[in-house]
């Protein structure tokens, strides 16, 4: 069997093999965008096992290597963890890559089914929006706060709000920019109730969301972005991997002897799972977060959200 490694760019792919017996193929480069090249390559190597660097862009590529071999991605982190090296070209990248296939040393990273990926797609570009839409109205804070006034409403950013920010005149610049800000706020909103109308379809292809609806707190789109990040709940073999994958499962050192329990920080290595994850279980300070949500898929029940002792939050945060 070939092993195959693929350094995977934006225009270009390096693509280098080593077989079983010993037998290595230089790398070679192939346009990202000659379909054909790439299948007659992959089909001169068959039967043949190819890695992927984890990138933003490998969708494409693993759907058509797919039906011909299996296909697996790469953990990019890990593998730097692993090999960490001085000289880096894409070929030497590829040809890595199918050495590490070949002993089985290639940390392995998560690839979401369509109907998962889908849902991704769909819950980021929300978060997206509301972050632009956050920065927007930051923005027109700036702006009161630079002419010295305070919007006369609880609730800035609403039509009344919105329309007393029309009606102000500021500099000549402020309004300029105040005109900008309204119009982006102004589509954002009809783009986020433009994805908002699909979550109710959404609701029905994943039951797995009726079960983090029972939680206090969630709602329908929050319950949809934790579905989706987890993915499919079977890969997990216990509770603990589910917050351990999310990142809110601190380390614990306990001495039997001394008795004592030094417990570690939460990881910041931020994701969109993370981020989810996170909101879910921000509680009141000191209170002991240990939510167990049963979640049915096909004939097998697996628990999530049950991994113990995993954050200490702000009472002040209210879960939305």
């Amino acid at each position: 069997m070939w092993h195959v490694g693929i350094d995977l760019g934006r225009r270009t792919l390096y693509v280098a093999a080593v077989h079983d017996s010993g037998l290595v193929r230089d790398p070679v480069t192939i346009d990202c965008d000659d379909s054909k090249q790439i299948l007659r390559t992959f089909k001169e190597l068959t039967p043949f096992r190819a890695v992927i660097e984890a990138t933003g862009t490998y969708r494409w590529l693993f759907r058509l290597l797919q039906p011909y071999g299996t296909v697996v991605l790469a953990h990019t982190l890990r593998l730097r963890a692993i090999v960490n090296r001085r000289s880096k070209t894409d070929k030497l990248d590829s040809r890595l890559l199918a050495n590490l296939l070949r002993i089985d040393q290639i940390p392995l990273s998560y690839i979401p089914s369509d109907e998962y990926q889908y849902l991704r797609e769909i819950t980021r570009d929300r978060a997206r929006l509301s972050r632009l839409m956050s920065e927007a109205k930051n923005g027109l804070r700036a702006i009161l706060g630079r002419n010295n006034l305070v919007a006369p409403y609880r609730v800035p950013f609403g039509p009344r709000g919105l329309s007393w920010f029309a009606q102000q005149n500021f500099a000549s610049a402020d309004n300029t920019v105040r005109d900008e800000l309204l119009d982006r706020i102004t589509h954002y909103k009809l783009q986020m109730a433009s994805i908002d109308e699909k979550r109710g379809e959404l609701k029905e292809s994943y039951p797995q969301v009726e079960a983090l609806l029972d939680i206090r707190g969630i709602g329908l789109y929050l319950a949809l972005l934790i579905v989706a990040e987890t993915g499919d709940p079977e890969r997990f073999r216990c509770a603990k991997q589910v917050g351990a994958y999310s990142g809110l499962t601190a380390k614990v050192n306990q001495s039997l002897k001394s008795g004592s329990i030094l417990r570690g920080h939460v990881n910041l290595c931020f994701s969109e799972s993370t981020l989810a994850h996170r909101r879910v279980l921000l509680v009141p300070r000191k209170t002991l977060v240990q939510t167990q949500t049963t979640v049915k898929r096909g004939a097998s029940w697996i628990k999530m959200l049950g991994a113990g002792p995993l954050f200490y939050g702000d009472p002040s945060i209210v879960l939305q």
